[in-house]
């Protein structure tokens, strides 16, 4: 078919220039966006930029989309008669002089006299069905960036206060953002520590931490690390979906235990009322063959072999 030919064209261009997308980028200091609670991964990100995993060619749709729809929800708020300043306004950390932290707000809501700094960020559903509250970023690891760089971007442009915009299919959420002295405090404190590692070209000691499952440094920071020859995904869906597979997992045994405990209790068939519920038992019957009755000889001539793949999971 024409339009199957047509159909294979052009995914493997798309597959191909999303491909020469894929780049590293030097920095010569750290960035906004790109801050953990990790001295160690802060150092890399300078020293060590071209060693970071290279992001898959979904994220790099999905980074080109989040841009593009950026552009298009700031539009949207100038149409709707919103006043919207200071674009991509860029700020600098320094001390004594010397630059360590770089970034750029996306834009500021000019209310009268008032400015207020906003940041917008494209999410997945499952990320935007969780978060309703600011504090909610606080209990994944790789949400908390999205708090420490809008906590910088207050303390940089010295304001009390922001707005964390979040825009998932069409809908969006704005969530105040209010300046926090002990955690900016704390930040800033590690950025300075971790830039005189970067200045002396050391690094500072191995600690296991709750970003470490997702690091894109990993493979050089554990290189003898069982996984030092696995691929590193870096989709937030991917560990979206596995946290929400580990909540399962734990019901799914729970409800299993409490199944086979029912179960016992009803030894008989019938249906039985217990409160709300109805219970229906069946007894039934089905044949089988004793394979350990049948000779080996037997068996070999009608053995062959069925390739299956099997997923495990394992909670670090």
């Amino acid at each position: 078919m024409k339009a199957i030919e047509i159909i294979n064209k052009v995914q493997e261009a798309l597959q191909k220039r999303a491909e020469s997308k894929i780049q590293r980028y030097p920095r010569s200091t750290f960035i906004a966006s790109d801050i953990v609670e990790c001295e160690r991964y802060l150092v890399y990100s300078v020293l060590d930029w071209d060693k970071r995993e290279k992001p898959t060619t979904d994220i790099i749709d999905i980074m080109e989309s989040g841009s593009e729809l950026e552009k298009i929800i700031l539009k949207q708020f100038l149409e709707s008669g919103i006043e919207v300043v200071e674009f991509q306004q860029p700020f600098e950390l320094k001390k004594n002089g010397e630059v360590y932290l770089r970034g750029k707000v996306d834009g500021k809501f000019k209310d009268g006299h008032e400015r207020i700094p906003f940041e917008i960020k494209t999410v997945s559903e499952n990320i935007f069905r969780s978060v309703s509250s600011y504090d909610d970023f606080k209990k994944k690891p790789y949400l908390k960036k999205y708090i420490y760089q809008t906590q910088l971007y207050l303390y940089g442009h010295e304001y009390e206060e922001g707005i964390l915009v979040l825009f998932s299919r069409g809908h969006k959420k704005l969530l105040p953002v209010q300046l926090d002295y002990e955690l900016c405090g704390r930040i800033v404190d590690m950025l300075e520590r971790s830039w005189e590692y970067v200045k002396k070209r050391e690094y500072p000691e191995k600690k296991k931490c709750e970003f470490c499952e997702i690091c894109g440094f990993r493979t050089i920071c554990q290189p003898d690390s069982e996984l030092k020859e696995a691929k590193f995904v870096v989709d937030e869906r991917v560990v979206e979906m596995l946290d929400e597979m580990e909540k399962l997992r734990e019901s799914k045994e729970r409800y299993e235990q409490l199944y086979e405990e029912v179960k016992k209790i009803f030894n008989e068939a019938g249906n039985y009322v217990a409160g709300n519920y109805i219970l229906k038992v069946k007894e039934s019957e089905r044949k089988q063959v004793d394979t350990k009755a049948i000779p080996d000889e037997i068996k070999q001539q009608y053995m062959k072999v069925i390739k299956t793949r099997i997923l495990s999971i394992e909670k670090k």
